[in-house]
C-alpha cells in the first residue's frame, strides 16, 4: 500500500508538471516546436491522468474502506476521467473539459468529507490533508465558474492560480507522505523494541522457571533424604518400644507405652508422606483404599489428645450414628492426618467446655465427620483466610497458642 502511495504521488507530480508545461506553452516551445497540435491533444489526457492519480492517492492515504460510498464515487469518477481523456485526445473542446471538471467535483469533495471526519476523530494527518488538497479544489472550482459564468478573469490569472495550486498540492502532499513515513517507521521501531523486550522477558521468565524447578528438585531431594534419615532412628524407637511391651509393666506404664507407640507410628506415617512430596507437586498423589477399622482409627486420634484434654479438664465426646459401619474402605493415613489436625486445633483453642467428634451417614451413603468445640471461634473473614499457608486469625493467636498456621 505504501509503494502504491509513492507511485500515485510521483504520478501526480509528474502529470502536474507536464500539464503546466503544455498549458503554458513551454512544451510547444522547447519539446515539440514542429508539432504544435500535440499541445491541444495532450491537455485532456494529462488532466485525466492527474485527476485519477490524485483520487487514488486520496483513497489510499485516507484508508477509505472498500465497497463504501466514497470508494464507489471515486471509482466511477476515475472511469469517467479515462473516457473524457480519450474523448479529448480525439476531439479536444473547452465544453468537454468543463464537463470533465464538473464530473470530478463530487469525487474531490468526497476526500474532503473523509478528511474532515478523521480530523474530528483527532487525526492530525487528516487536518494536514485538508490543507494540502483545498487550494487545488479551490482553483478547480474557480476555473469551472469562470468557464461557465464568465467571471471576467484573465487567462494569466487563471494560469497563475493553477500553477500556485499545483505547487502547493505537490509540496503539501510530499510533506504529508514524508510525515506518515516517519510515523510508520517510528511505530515499526517501537514494535520492534517491544518485541525485543518481550523476548527478553520471556527468556527471563524461562530462566526463573528453570531456577524454580531446580530449587523444587533440590527441596524434594532434601526432604526425601531427611525423611529417610529420620526414619532410621524412628524404627529404632518403635522397635525398642515393641521390646519394652514384652516386659512386665503395670497398667499406667502400659498406657504410656501404647500412647508412645501410636504417636511414633503416626510420626512414621508423616515421614512416609514426605516421600510423596514430588507426587503432591505433580498432582499424581494417589489415595489408598484399604479395609480400615473406624473405631480404632478414631481411638488413635483421641489418644494423642487425651493428655491435653485431661490437663484442661475438657469433656470429650465421640458420637457415632447407629448406621455408621465399624469397617470401611479408605486411606487411613490421610483420614487420620486430617482428623488429627482438626481435633488438635479444637483442643488447643478450647479452655473449658466440650470437644467432640461426630460421625454420621449422609443420604448419598458417605460418611460425614464433624468436629465441634466451645473455643474462641472464628469470624467470616478469618474463615476465608483459613486455608492459606502460615495464616492465623491474628498475631496474638501465635503468641498465645503457638502454631505456624499450617495445620
Amino acid at each position: 500500500a505504501r509503494d502504491s502511495t509513492y507511485r500515485d504521488l510521483a504520478t501526480i507530480c509528474g502529470s502536474l508538471l507536464a500539464l503546466l508545461m503544455v498549458a503554458q506553452g513551454w512544451a510547444a516551445t522547447y519539446i515539440w516546436p514542429a508539432l504544435p497540435v500535440l499541445t491541444t491533444l495532450t491537455i485532456g489526457p494529462l488532466l485525466a491522468l492527474t485527476l485519477i492519480a490524485l483520487l487514488r492517492f486520496c483513497q489510499r492515504f485516507l484508508d477509505i474502506p472498500d465497497r463504501s460510498t466514497a470508494q464507489r464515487i471515486i471509482n466511477i469518477t476515475c472511469l469517467g476521467n479515462i473516457a473524457f481523456g480519450a474523448a479529448m485526445f480525439i476531439r479536444p473542446s473547452a465544453p468537454l473539459a468543463a464537463l470533465m471538471m464538473l464530473l470530478n467535483l463530487p469525487a474531490l469533495i468526497t476526500p474532503l468529507v473523509e478528511a474532515f471526519r478523521g480530523w474530528r476523530h483527532k487525526n492530525r494527518e487528516a487536518l494536514h490533508f485538508l490543507f494540502a488538497i483545498t487550494p487545488l479544489i479551490a482553483v478547480a472550482v474557480l476555473t469551472f465558474l469562470n468557464r461557465i459564468f464568465d467571471l471576467a478573469l484573465s487567462t494569466t490569472v487563471i494560469h497563475s492560480c493553477v500553477i500556485v495550486g499545483a505547487a502547493l498540492l505537490s509540496i503539501n502532499l510530499a510533506l504529508l507522505l514524508a510525515a506518515r513515513i516517519r510515523r510508520i517507521n517510528a511505530e515499526r521501531d517501537r514494535a520492534y523494541q517491544e518485541l525485543v523486550l518481550a523476548k527478553h522477558q520471556a527468556r527471563q521468565s524461562e530462566s526463573i522457571a528453570q531456577e524454580a524447578t531446580r530449587d523444587n528438585d533440590a527441596k524434594s531431594a532434601f526432604l526425601a533424604t531427611m525423611s529417610h534419615e529420620i526414619r532410621t532412628p524412628m524404627n529404632g524407637i518403635l522397635g525398642m518400644a515393641d521390646l519394652l511391651g514384652h516386659t512386665e509393666l503395670d497398667g499406667q506404664q502400659s498406657y504410656y507405652l501404647a500412647t508412645l507407640t501410636r504417636s511414633g507410628r503416626a510420626l512414621m506415617d508423616i515421614l512416609n508422606d514426605v516421600l510423596d512430596y514430588s507426587k503432591v507437586e505433580s498432582g499424581r498423589l494417589s489415595l489408598e483404599s484399604v479395609d480400615t477399622n473406624l473405631i480404632q482409627l478414631l481411638d488413635d486420634v483421641l489418644v494423642l489428645q487425651r493428655e491435653a484434654i485431661a490437663r484442661k479438664g475438657l469433656e470429650c465426646q465421640l458420637y457415632l450414628h447407629p448406621e455408621v459401619p465399624a469397617w470401611l474402605m479408605t486411606d487411613p493415613t490421610r483420614l487420620k492426618q486430617v482428623l488429627n489436625n482438626l481435633f488438635s486445633n479444637a483442643v488447643k483453642f478450647t479452655d473449658s467446655g466440650e470437644v467432640s467428634i461426630r460421625v454420621k451417614l449422609t443420604r448419598k451413603g458417605r460418611l460425614s465427620f464433624c468436629i465441634r468445640d466451645e473455643g474462641i471461634g472464628m469470624d467470616a473473614n478469618t474463615c476465608a483466610r483459613l486455608f492459606s499457608r502460615f495464616e492465623q486469625a491474628d498475631s496474638s493467636i501465635s503468641r498465645r497458642y503457638g502454631g505456624t498456621g499450617l495445620g
